[in-house]
């Protein structure tokens, strides 16, 4: 409701404060009964450690039952060793929702070791996205053409990505 105090978290951090908290397959805390959004990074930055399906499934599920937005940082997602890691949006793909309560958020910065280049996209929930992109249009720079014209070449090419995760895996 509006001007209701609600927290964040985490699944695998735990509540950042007090609270009846749940508990995730993977045994993680989750206040989703207090949450206004949970932000699993898959894979996690630094460790590398992946969200299995279940869980992301798990986590969504909690988001929908108590209405909060699942926020799936996926940066990382093409650097890992063996399998690649499940997506959230393949997770909600296979759900009757579909894409409610998700957003997943990608960027070339890691993907393609371009941080500079400041190119991502946002993927999931469309009314989320619909306000975003109001919000965006009025607060954020666009991108200049040639940047987009870069964008679009790296996310069109695996190549370079299969290279880049060659290298960190040596």
């Amino acid at each position: 409701s509006p001007g209701a105090s609600r927290s964040s978290c985490s699944p695998g951090r735990g509540p950042p404060s007090g609270g009846a908290a749940s508990q995730t397959n993977t045994g993680a805390p989750l206040a989703a009964s207090q949450a206004e959004r949970a932000s699993p990074p898959n894979p996690g930055s630094a460790t590398s450690a992946m969200a299995s399906a279940e869980y992301l499934a798990r986590a969504l599920s909690l988001a929908r039952q108590y209405d909060f937005m699942l926020f799936c940082d996926e940066c990382y997602s093409e650097i890992y060793t063996g399998a690649p890691p499940p997506g959230g949006l393949q997770v909600a793909a296979a759900t009757p929702e579909r894409f409610r309560n998700l957003v997943c958020f990608n960027s070339l910065s890691k993907r393609s070791n371009v941080p500079g280049l400041r190119s991502g996209y946002a993927a999931g929930d469309g009314d989320f996205l619909e306000t975003m992109a109001e919000i965006r249009n009025l607060v954020a720079p666009q991108m200049p053409g040639p940047q987009q014209h870069a964008s679009v070449a790296l996310w069109a090419d695996d190549t370079h990505v299969q290279t880049i995760r060659s290298a960190y895996n040596a």
